[in-house]
């Protein structure tokens, strides 16, 4: 009877072990502003919205893998939003919500998280995000869309902060690429 119980609590604490508890990750990507867009002192409306079909990224794995959800924090947007701006403002643009002269969207269309199995002790962690962005500009509109993936090879599960890590690097990717880019800066000049 003792062999039955103590075998049946070892099972249950192997499963409990395996789990993985969900993640929320904070917003606070690596910007860069050496290659960004130089302003010429426009006034400048952003705003940030999330509009991804689902909030979970993807699974952190585990034998419970549907609860071990991978997520972004609540109101990340704002936080997305005052990063850019910060970024923004060091090279030459004036930020004004009520700003009719120029006006930013930034829109998260996808931001995906997956653990690949590579063999039976490495897995890949491949996350990707695709971001779009729409510019008005004296009744002209420009739209386009950044796209970034991160691979890392990893033996184990990830860290909480290995998770982040990646996660905000892929979103500073496709940022930094809406950030400097030349189409971008030609559409302001006109």
């Amino acid at each position: 009877m003792r062999i039955k119980l103590l075998f049946f609590v070892m099972i249950a604490l192997l499963l409990v072990s395996c789990a993985e508890t969900p993640q929320q990750i904070a917003v606070a990507p690596p910007l860069v502003t050496d290659d960004l867009i130089l302003g010429q002192g426009q006034s400048v409306a952003l705003t940030v919205t999330d509009e991804r079909a689902d909030p979970v990224l993807g699974s952190r794995g585990g034998v419970y893998a549907e609860t071990s959800v991978i997520t972004l924090e609540q109101g990340f947007e704002k936080k997305l939003q005052e990063e850019i701006s910060r970024k923004l403002a060091q090279r030459n643009f004036i930020f004004d919500p009520m700003s009719l002269e120029v006006t930013w969207q930034v829109k998260l269309l996808e931001l995906s998280y997956e653990i690949v199995p590579v063999d039976q002790l490495k897995d890949n962690i491949v996350v990707k995000g695709k971001l779009g962005f729409e510019m008005n500009s004296a009744n002209k509109t420009f739209t386009k869309s950044y796209g970034a993936t991160r691979v890392q090879p990893m033996f184990g599960k990830p860290s909480d902060k290995k998770n982040s890590e990646l996660v905000n690097m892929v979103i500073a990717d496709m940022v930094n690429a809406m950030l400097s880019d030349q189409q971008v800066a030609d559409f302001l000049n006109q």
